[in-house]
């Protein structure tokens, strides 16, 4: 595989495997995170000059191209600039048209079992930008619950969380593997614009999505990989880590904490890879 843009959506099915799994283990009604109504429509408010990590050149065709090298941006300038690229969607109108061209990548029968196939731009960018905080709004989330049952064993002061409950994410870990990378970088790429817009809908005038989804992968990268079985407790109706270290983390960091360590593994490989190249410099230790 080529040097340049890993798949920037890889993070989506982690972040949504996030979110599904958290929704399904608070199971309350209503969120303590404050976002926005999906249906919010506010005009987009002036960027700032310059992101940190600033988005790649792309071919316009965003089905079956790949995301171009600085080196090689200039070798295709003349090219693109031929072709003019398909108009955008805009950000109300734009679901039904993500949703086609996803659905070559991960196969349309993947799509309705998963997601929720409204507002999927925004209900992306909710998801992810709430990954740092310590709960998820329920009601914003793009995906459907994980199937199955939250999974423990043991009772009393014993419970731990049941070595079963990793086979839960597996299918979802597996199909982060073997999606064609460069055609979801350049699918992410060419629709930019409107998850940019959708970021700016959350109150963020001053800030760019693509800069946020950096620091939301080196804030999973520096989830723990504590021993298993991992001790549980009860206390009133849910069930928290006996260890309150890791009781504190974060929703997105539990995510991976209850996928099992096997499965965390190869997620945040696949977060180092995605953080580097997006960056072109190592994730920070």
């Amino acid at each position: 595989m080529k040097n340049n843009l890993f798949p920037v959506l890889t993070i989506v099915l982690v972040a949504l495997l996030g979110a599904a799994a958290y929704w399904q283990w608070q199971q309350e009604k209503d969120s303590a995170v404050v976002s926005p109504a999906i249906d919010a429509v506010m005009p987009a408010p002036d960027q700032p000059s310059e992101p940190r990590y600033p988005i790649p050149a792309v071919s316009p065709d965003a089905d079956v191209a790949s995301v171009e090298s600085p080196d090689e941006q200039s070798a295709t300038e003349q090219q693109q600039s031929e072709i003019p690229p398909e108009p955008l969607p805009t950000l109300n109108t734009s679901s039904p048209v993500l949703t086609d061209k996803l659905s070559n990548l991960f196969g349309e029968s993947w799509l309705p079992d998963l997601f929720r196939l409204d507002e999927v731009i925004r209900r992306f960018v909710v998801t992810v930008d709430n990954l740092t905080n310590s709960k998820l709004p329920q009601q914003h989330l793009l995906v459907k619950p994980v199937a199955g049952m939250f999974l423990i064993t043991g009772e009393g002061d014993e419970r731990v969380i049941s070595p079963d409950n990793a086979a839960r994410y597996a299918p979802y870990v597996q199909l982060v593997t073997r999606i064609d990378a460069q055609q979801l970088a350049a699918l992410y790429v060419r629709f930019y614009p409107l998850f940019q817009e959708a970021y700016a809908e959350l109150g963020q005038p001053d800030a760019y999505f693509n800069d946020r989804l950096v620091e939301v992968i080196d804030h999973l990268l520096m989830t723990p990989s504590p021993d298993e079985p991992i001790p549980l407790v009860q206390p009133k109706v849910f069930y928290e880590y006996a260890d309150p270290e890791l009781q504190a983390l974060s929703a997105g960091q539990k995510v991976l904490l209850r996928m099992g360590n096997t499965n965390a593994e190869q997620v945040k490989s696949k977060l180092r890879e995605l953080r580097q190249a997006l960056t072109q410099e190592s994730p920070p230790q």
